[in-house]
């Protein structure tokens, strides 16, 4: 791809921005009108308005410990954590905790659906816990060898996950039997994509995986030695595979069912980390150390940014709900911008 000229920029699109602590990581997580995000730096959640930014509660509920997403179901809002706060529930509409799980270390991850959260321990044995969502009671417990960082996808009653041992596991739901397990090329650290009867996952060693289901085999891969490291989510629709890279700053797209390449995106300047891509449109955003970046769907070519006002950019993988993207950035601040066409 020939360079293009400069990406135009987000910022006359900016709806809102609101300043809620010093460092988001995570993703914004947008349910019934209102934005659920942690500042890992103050170690803080708040919950805003989707349309305007207004506050509606902030809470503390421990900094670092919080790696992971919020997840929310149900009427809640549910945190992965450390030692006694290994997992907890706040209420969604007040903040206030409803219930917290404690195990000896932590966990890095956590999903809710169903009726059931799923935490990713990094307790010794490194297990996958079941919780009932009402009341954080242990429902069952799975030894996975390894720290699952990432969230794990759960689909018609099969939870999907990943370890940094790089094995690719898949549980039944409801009592933690193992369906399947594949042996991927290196650690996964992100969440699986799910999407009809595959499953995606991209690996330290920067090669993707794409999975049967039913059975855990593989269908193709992308071959060794083309990316950097996979540590970010892929994003998937209907005829599109997108995947970022951590210490590259590289985007590459892939049809789906086949494996081929379909773009790079090369005209990226400057750029080390790409968070967990966003396919919306004709449009694929994603954060980056220098901002917002939305892509052109089709071919890769660099449309439109977002400068990052804050140090090390943003770090937070994007939301598209409707006509809006949410970000934070590094530096504690929550963005709602529209979303390009």
């Amino acid at each position: 791809m020939s360079p293009q000229s400069d990406p135009v920029s987000l910022s006359s699109g900016q709806r809102w921005s609101v300043e809620i602590g010093s460092e988001i990581r995570s993703t914004p997580i947008v349910v019934d009108g209102r934005v659920y995000v942690h500042d890992r730096g103050a170690g803080k959640t708040a919950c805003l308005d989707e349309h305007t930014g207004e506050v509606l509660w902030k809470r503390s509920t421990g900094g670092r410990d919080h790696l992971a997403a919020p997840a929310v179901d149900g009427g809640r809002v549910y945190l992965n954590g450390r030692g006694e706060r290994t997992a907890l529930a706040l209420d969604a509409e007040t903040g206030d905790t409803e219930w917290t799980f404690p195990t000896t270390h932590g966990s890095r991850s956590i999903a809710c659906v169903d009726g059931t959260v799923f935490v990713g321990s990094d307790d010794e044995g490194a297990a996958l816990i079941a919780l009932e969502a009402e009341t954080g009671r242990e429902q069952w417990s799975v030894d996975v060898g390894s720290e699952l960082f990432g969230p794990p996808a759960i689909v018609d009653g099969t939870v999907y996950a990943g370890s940094t041992n790089s094995r690719v596991l898949a549980l039944d739901a409801d009592d933690g039997t193992e369906r399947w397990q594949f042996d991927a090329s290196g650690g996964v650290v992100a969440a699986p994509t799910v999407r009809d009867g595959t499953v995606y996952v991209g690996t330290q060693s920067g090669i993707v995986h794409a999975l049967d289901r039913e059975t855990g085999t593989e269908e193709w891969n992308s071959g060794a030695g083309e990316l950097g490291m996979l540590y970010p989510s892929p994003a998937v629709d209907d005829d599109l595979l997108v995947v970022g890279t951590w210490n590259t700053g590289e985007v590459r797209a892939f049809e789906p069912h086949s494996g081929r390449e379909r773009w790079r995106a090369d005209d990226l300047k400057q750029i080390v980390y790409v968070t967990s891509p966003v396919i919306a449109g004709d449009r694929v955003y994603f954060g980056s150390d220098d901002g917002l970046h939305a892509i052109d769907r089709d071919t890769g070519e660099h449309r439109e940014k977002l400068q990052a006002d804050a140090a090390g950019g943003m770090q937070s993988s994007p939301a598209v709900v409707n006509d809006t993207v949410y970000v934070g950035d590094n530096e504690g601040t929550v963005h709602a911008v529209s979303k390009t066409e």
